[in-house]
């Protein structure tokens, strides 16, 4: 990692003896810079192009594919923190986009004739990811808290 070193402007003014440290400096600061050394400038946000970095770029303990978010929404548990369930109301009413306690809420199932049966209610927050809902239907909910 390069160190970065301060040049202060009157060894760099015309009429300024060249210096190797401050050679030094101009060849090793923009190294420190992009290295985020100590006391070096940082980049900002602005700086970097729209889509400059992609997910190849980021260094992480596991990166965001399709892939890994399937197999991490798979291995969720029921009623985990971002998993998904078919609900029925038990009571209220709800519309796409909206959240309700679990305690509103029973885990359901639809039947061959049309219906809808339910049983036991989740815990947590769960949004709802369907159409608008009067109580004793059904719709998928994805559990946010």
């Amino acid at each position: 990692m390069a160190d970065w070193t301060n040049i202060q402007n009157a060894n760099i003014e015309p009429g300024a003896p060249a210096l190797s440290s401050v050679a030094f400096a101009f060849r090793d600061n923009p190294v420190a810079i992009a290295e985020g050394a100590a006391g070096a400038p940082r980049v900002q946000n602005a700086a970097i192009a729209n889509s400059a970095v992609t997910t190849l770029k980021l260094e992480t303990a596991e990166r965001m594919t399709t892939a890994n978010v399937a197999s991490n929404t798979a291995g969720l548990g029921r009623g985990a923190v971002g998993s998904y369930a078919f609900l029925a109301l038990v009571s209220g009413g709800s519309s796409g986009g909206d959240t309700k306690a679990g305690s509103g809420l029973s885990y359901a199932s639809a039947t061959s004739e049309g219906g809808v049966s339910s049983t036991g209610s989740p815990s947590g927050t769960w949004r709802n990811m369907g159409n608008t809902l009067s109580t004793g239907s059904a719709t998928v909910f994805l559990r946010i808290s």
